[in-house]
C-alpha cells in the first residue's frame, strides 16, 4: 500500500525546523484558501500531525497538497514544496478534487 496524501504532508512538515514550522503555522492561519481559513487558535501550538489533520479536514485531501505547497512557497520553502508536489504527484491530489 502506498503512502496517503496525509503521509506525504506529514513527512514534509516533520522535516521542517521548528522556526520553519512556526512560520508555516502563522502563514496557514493568516491565509484564506477558497474562502476557508483555519483559526489561529487551532494552529498556534499544533504539531505536524495536528496540522496535517487540520489542513485535510478544512480543505479536503485533494486540496490539502495545494494548500500546503502554497504556504511552503509563501515562506520561501520552495525545495520542500517541490518535493511534496513530486511525492504526492499531480495525479494523487488532482483527481480527489
Amino acid at each position: 500500500m502506498g503512502k496517503t496524501i496525509k503521509d506525504h504532508i506529514l513527512e514534509t512538515l516533520d522535516n521542517l525546523q521548528e522556526k520553519e514550522l512556526k512560520r508555516f503555522r502563522d502563514a496557514l492561519s493568516s491565509q484564506t484558501f477558497d474562502g476557508v481559513k483555519i483559526a489561529r487558535s487551532k494552529v498556534e501550538f499544533a504539531d505536524s500531525i495536528d496540522l496535517a489533520n487540520l489542513i485535510i479536514s478544512h480543505h479536503t485531501e485533494g486540496k490539502a497538497v495545494e494548500v500546503t505547497v502554497m504556504v511552503l512557497r509563501k515562506n520561501g520553502l520552495n525545495q520542500e514544496a517541490a518535493e511534496l508536489e513530486c511525492k504526492a504527484g499531480p495525479a494523487n491530489f488532482l483527481e480527489k478534487h
